[in-house]
């Protein structure tokens, strides 16, 4: 005996509703997240507004602002130095006695030599990279 059309029809009907309702439920779930997110991005500016308006105080400019002067004039004063035969004096790690190329060491000596010219060393340019990215970063921030 053949399964009648009508049955057949009716049960693709049900399994199509089914489908669709199942993708209509899914979609209503995207829609309320994404305005879930909206409000919490919404909230997060206020509440970043709101801690701006608290500090509109001049004292933290003026402090960073001083903290990046005396820095700068730190690498200025190593620029201008040699100018003047004034000695830099340098940290420098030395080895006594080592074996197999210098993989085992018996005894290491901190030294201290005096250099004359400029010297720049790997902190000097973490500190100057960050200044120059905190404020490159916080102007290309007030750019409206």
């Amino acid at each position: 005996m053949p399964i009648p059309v009508e049955l057949i029809s009716m049960f693709g009907g049900a399994v199509s509703g089914a489908l669709f309702k199942a993708w209509g439920i899914a979609q209503q779930n995207k829609k309320e997240m994404f305005e879930m997110v909206m409000k919490k991005g919404e909230q997060q500016n206020n509440f970043y507004n709101a801690a701006s308006e608290r500090t509109k105080t001049d004292y933290g400019k003026a402090t960073r602002r001083f903290i990046v002067i005396c820095v700068l004039s730190l690498f200025m004063a190593l620029m201008i130095m040699p100018f003047f035969d004034i000695n830099t004096v340098v940290e420098v790690a030395g080895r006594e006695k080592s074996i197999l190329w210098g993989l085992i060491e018996w005894t290491s000596k901190t030294k201290f030599e005096s250099v004359s010219g400029y010297f720049f060393s790997q902190d000097a340019r973490t500190a100057l990279s960050a200044i120059l990215g905190f404020y490159l970063g916080a102007s290309s921030q007030n750019v409206k």
